[in-house]
């Protein structure tokens, strides 16, 4: 083991996980108050480099997370409420968003 860790109390049930070239963690699940959330872990644990909630009117949870070269992280997940995006409007059913490095 090269580490362990507590993710933040943001996210409660994980769900998925990618790592990047440069050993950085991203992890999505659900919160504790049933949203999607997205964490950034540095490679060696030590620190959170980022910690996103998102959270419409009901439900939301991440379910599949994927992260590029250039350490952007695209999250995919399922929702039960009605939440506008800059692109899209999503409502009770899937939805995706990516988070820049």
């Amino acid at each position: 083991m090269l580490y362990s860790t507590y993710l933040p109390a943001s996210l409660a049930t994980v769900s998925a996980m990618a790592v990047d070239s440069q050993g950085n963690a991203y992890i999505t699940g659900k919160s504790a108050a049933d949203h999607t959330a997205a964490v950034k872990l540095s490679a060696d644990g030590s620190a959170f480099l980022y910690n996103r909630v998102l959270a419409g009117t009901n439900q939301e949870a991440g379910t599949a997370i994927a992260v590029d070269a250039a350490g952007n992280a695209t999250v995919t997940g399922m929702t039960t409420s009605t939440f506008r995006s800059r692109q899209a409007l999503s409502s009770r059913g899937s939805w995706g968003f990516k988070m820049h490095s």
